[in-house]
């Protein structure tokens, strides 16, 4: 799946826990997912299955 493809899953997982969909936070969410190839980040490797982790993850992080 390519990261665009994946940055509208996060859009998505977002606006399903009721938070704010901004470009900075979907952009820091898709960065730490892992892509193929990896220097490029273009295909992710999990592909939208660890999105809602995550987003989790992120949100956590910000709310400190």
């Amino acid at each position: 799946m390519e990261r665009r493809h994946v940055k509208l899953c996060i859009q998505d997982d977002l606006r399903y826990k009721n938070r704010e969909v901004t470009e900075d936070l979907v952009n820091k969410v898709a960065d730490v997912l892992p892509y193929f190839p990896p220097e490029v980040k273009l295909f992710a490797t999990s592909g939208c299955k660890r999105v809602p982790q995550k987003v989790d993850l992120m949100l956590d992080n910000d709310e400190l």
